[in-house]
């Protein structure tokens, strides 16, 4: 799974994600997405979040899990320290 994140505070939610980059993989990604208007797209810089897995390294289910509950909860935390609105 890839999680796209369009912040107004973009470099301080990438500071919070940071903090837990042995589990998360950060990177800057512009995205075209539907503006809803005659179908024009408008180009977003977001970032885009994966969980990091080590070269060769299988994952199973609750390894996972614990991975994606580190993007959740950073992201909550995020929105309680309003870096995402």
């Amino acid at each position: 799974m890839i999680v796209y994140i369009k912040s107004d505070n973009e470099f301080e939610l990438w500071d919070l994600l940071h903090l837990n980059h042995e589990h998360i993989k950060t990177n800057w990604r512009t995205i075209e997405i539907p503006d809803g208007t005659e179908g024009d797209n408008v180009e977003v810089e977001t970032l885009q979040l994966e969980i990091r897995t080590k070269e060769g390294e299988e994952l199973d289910k609750y390894d996972k899990r614990g991975k994606y509950d580190k993007i959740f909860d950073t992201l909550k935390l995020a929105i309680k320290l309003g870096v995402v609105k």
